[in-house]
């Protein structure tokens, strides 16, 4: 599955829904709503995780970040 331009264009958020709309999608069609399910949980929790180390970096960049 090609990930469609605009998706790329609109960045990480925009993919991820992207891509979980398509699992639903299909696990609909096929009748496996529990398999996209697991799956977009599993996008939710990469999310997240890329959302805190974006935030880390961030922070590190503007010396928020304070080393023991």
């Amino acid at each position: 599955m090609l990930i469609p331009e605009r998706a790329r264009k609109e960045g990480r958020l925009r993919t991820i829904r992207f891509l979980a709309e398509e699992a639903m999608r299909l696990a609909d069609e096929g009748g496996h709503t529990d398999i996209a399910l697991r799956f977009v949980e599993a996008l939710s929790m990469v999310d997240d995780e890329l959302r805190a180390i974006e935030g880390r970096h961030a922070a590190d960049a503007c010396g928020c970040l304070r080393t023991s």
